[in-house]
């Protein structure tokens, strides 16, 4: 189990929609993602920001795999 778990990342993704005032439609999306092993956390709104978040830890599990364990 300990190579699984060196070569997995675990996420808790969350997305919303905010109510616009006054009874307006929703005027916007948006969301928070928490890496589970570290807590590590970021609210986003553009998935820009959530590739960002998550490039690191991507880019770790790659590594990973191109190193003989």
């Amino acid at each position: 189990m300990p190579l699984l778990q060196d070569r997995t990342d675990a996420f808790i993704v969350r997305v919303w929609c905010e109510p616009g005032q006054g009874g307006a439609p929703p005027v916007e999306w948006r969301g928070s993602i928490e890496h589970v092993e570290s807590g590590r956390r970021l609210g986003f709104r553009d998935t820009a920001e959530l590739a960002a978040f998550l490039q690191p830890y991507i880019d770790r599990l790659l590594a990973s795999h191109a190193t003989p364990h």
